[in-house]
């Protein structure tokens, strides 16, 4: 063992005087008090040194074995800028905060700048608007950025904010041509966007971008990597009304497969749109939003869509028209078609289309909801049907914010046996919808009549009547009755298709109509639902309804 040493500071000149205070119950003299005093001062601060030195071999310790056992550091590169693709906002376009926070996440250290430069997906999309006044765009910058991008598919949207481009004409002259070398530049633009108040603005682009041609050989090839587009025309449709060969929808790269367009909501005298068939014939997806009269969307899809896969069309407050007049649309290839924003008083317009290979139906009434759908709604549905001669390829069935007698929807749904989807949105009825699953209960127990439904694989109900889930949980135990023996469920039927069940119910927050913690709160651990998840094998996803719910 080793001895304690001190400083010669504190080595006693009087060690029995001392000794003799330790050991009897003395007062010590005032030489005595000083001396003792001067050690405890030497000794305390020894002690502080210590204690300091202590704590950075603790500090010193615990950053080796950070070093060695921390999860974060293990993070393999790849991961970790997986891991920034979901922490940026508006991802996988970056607006001007998602920009910052990236270039921050860069600064953190080494590590974190190459995962960050390593995942090409980060820097591949990118916002930009004509802010920075008559002098153009910012080019080196972006161009600087987009060049981290890799070989990966890059997207650009653009938005030009100076507002009408007829008093801003050098502003909206001088960003038409910065934007046009932007695209000639050689990065491949796969998606394009372009926001602006009316299609002036997009005429003077697509200008500077043909005006190009002679001097960059690249560009007309930059132009056709374009696949999909977005044109955005917030306030007015400033075009002329006679046919235009150099119109710029006829100028539209030559490689578009799939085009949206949102026109104005004032509604021009001149309701002309020019989309040339060499255009319309190579698009698979086409999604048009607009209040225009339904002659306009008719004309516009007569002829020409021969390849189109995916027609979507919000027609928000879209009048009824006398369809007499318009030529029937034949679209042999379309597999998906969602109506939305459609008025109730004109389901007619179902009859003008012609679907033969239709997989998926979306209709909705957004902003009719409480209008009542006119009483022949499923039977416009089903004659469509019909003349398509699509009942044997439909699958896929959603209906939105409809107001619809009960017998209606039954009857609907009873000539639609290889439905596979069903998905009923702010579905209401003047009847208790109780009434429907009951219906359908009844009807998968009596004999000669067919199964409603048998090939039902995903049920979704979104905004549902709490109160009305018994019904609905006795309607999925129809579907393949069991009784229970031993603890255990036997079954007189076979496995049923049923297999995923999808509830976003309503809330006294967003229904007046509904008391406070009305049913809905002690659903999710129900025993009904318990029920069908343990015995029925059935995927239940039950939650209450939130406005930020993307249906």
């Amino acid at each position: 063992m080793t001895t304690a040493s001190f400083p010669p500071s504190m080595a006693c000149t009087d060690p029995v005087d001392l000794n003799d205070i330790f050991r009897l119950n003395i007062i010590p003299n005032g030489t005595q008090k000083a001396l003792i005093q001067r050690d405890v001062a030497t000794t305390s601060g020894k002690i502080s040194e210590l204690r300091s030195e202590l704590e950075e071999l603790e500090d010193r310790l615990r950053r080796h074995q950070l070093a060695l056992s921390s999860p974060v550091r293990q993070i393999p590169t790849e991961i970790l800028g997986e891991i920034f693709v979901h922490t940026l906002p508006t991802y996988p376009i970056l607006d001007h905060l998602g920009r910052h926070r990236l270039v921050n996440l860069e600064l953190v250290c080494k590590a974190w700048c190459d995962a960050a430069r390593s995942n090409y997906r980060l820097w591949s999309g990118l916002y930009v608007d004509d802010s920075v006044g008559d002098g153009g765009l910012p080019l080196k910058p972006i161009m600087d950025w987009f060049s981290r991008s890799g070989n990966v598919e890059k997207s650009l949207v653009f938005e030009a904010i100076h507002g009408d481009c007829r008093t801003a004409a050098l502003q909206c002259k001088n960003t038409g041509r910065d934007l046009a070398k932007l695209l000639a530049g050689g990065l491949n633009f796969t998606h394009f966007e372009y926001h602006s108040s009316g299609p002036r603005c997009f005429e003077n682009f697509v200008d500077a971008m043909h005006a190009l041609e002679p001097e960059s050989s690249g560009s007309q090839a930059a132009w056709d990597s374009v696949k999909t587009m977005l044109l955005h025309f917030e306030y007015r449709w400033d075009v002329g009304n006679t046919f235009q060969v150099d119109s710029m929808f006829h100028r539209l790269p030559s490689s578009l497969t799939s085009l949206k367009l949102y026109l104005p909501f004032d509604n021009p005298d001149s309701t002309f749109l020019d989309i040339p068939a060499r255009v319309s014939k190579r698009l698979t997806s086409f999604n048009l939003t607009c209040q225009w009269d339904e002659a306009f969307i008719l004309d516009l899809l007569v002829g020409g869509w021969d390849n189109l896969e995916r027609l979507t069309l919000y027609i928000y407050d879209c009048l009824p028209y006398e369809l007499d007049t318009c030529k029937p649309v034949v679209l042999p290839k379309v597999r998906s078609l969602r109506l939305r924003a459609f008025n109730p008083s004109s389901s007619d317009f179902l009859q003008m289309l012609t679907t033969p290979r239709l997989v998926k139906l979306n209709i909705g009434f957004e902003g009719y909801h409480m209008q009542f759908t006119k009483d022949g709604f499923a039977q416009n549905i089903l004659s469509f049907l019909d003349r398509s001669n699509c009942k044997n390829t439909l699958r896929s069935l959603k209906i939105r914010y409809v107001d619809i007698q009960v017998d209606q929807l039954i009857d609907l749904l009873t000539n639609l046996p290889l439905l596979t989807h069903l998905t009923l949105a702010h579905v209401t009825s003047s009847e208790d919808t109780a009434e429907f699953f009951e219906a359908l209960r009844v009807s998968r127990m009596l004999k000669g009549v067919k199964p409603f439904l048998p090939r039902l694989e995903t049920l979704e109900l979104i905004h549902f009547p709490p109160d009305e889930f018994p019904g609905l949980f006795d309607y999925i135990k129809s579907r393949r009755p069991y009784d229970m023996k031993n603890g255990q469920a036997v079954y007189s039927l076979p496995q049923d298709s049923l297999r995923r069940l999808m509830v976003r119910y309503a809330t006294a927050e967003d229904d007046d109509n509904l008391e406070k913690n009305q049913c809905g709160p002690a659903l999710e651990g129900s025993r009904m639902v318990e029920e069908l998840r343990r015995w029925c094998g059935i995927f239940v996803d039950i939650a209450p309804f939130k406005k930020k719910f993307r249906e």
